[in-house]
């Protein structure tokens, strides 16, 4: 597995609708999570690894 990609579109403030990619690059860990069904695991592994302007697509907005 070499990444993930996840798409939505999500409203701007003006009432329409943007696309959002998210991007898991499929690491040794990612992978091993994936095939050992710990997918509860990869938010946490992620959010520690990811630099602080990072943001999950399901996390609420900051601004």
């Amino acid at each position: 597995m070499r990444a993930i990609v996840s798409q939505r579109l999500v409203p701007t403030i003006e009432g329409k609708r943007c696309a959002a990619v998210e991007v898991l690059l499929g690491t040794k860990t990612i992978s091993e999570m994936v095939l050992k069904g710990r997918l509860h695991d990869i938010n946490l592994e992620t959010s520690v690894r990811s630099p602080k302007s990072a943001q999950p697509l399901g996390a609420p907005s900051k601004s």
